[in-house]
């Protein structure tokens, strides 16, 4: 299981639990996993060891974990710092 699939799995708990008017006054709406992969894939990826990521909407971090999903497909190791 890739982390696209853990937080969209996450996602899916956190629907089951909440009634879409609840996740709508919160404010927050899933991004499904195939959006989040194509959109990490378009993020241009510094060639740093270490660097920061801004996930301004961070709900359950599939987008995160989408970006890091494809940083650990990389050939060189990265350290990411999340501001979520």
């Amino acid at each position: 299981m890739n982390l696209i699939e853990v937080a969209a799995a996450r996602q899916r708990e956190y629907d089951r639990s909440t009634s879409p008017m609840e996740r709508k006054d919160r404010g927050h709406f899933g991004t499904p996993g195939q959006t989040a992969a194509y959109m990490a894939g378009m993020l241009d990826i510094p060639n740093e060891p270490d660097f920061r990521l801004l996930d301004a909407g961070a709900g359950v971090g599939i987008l995160s974990a989408a970006f890091c999903q494809v940083v650990i497909q990389l050939p060189t190791s990265r350290t990411i710092h999340i501001e979520a």
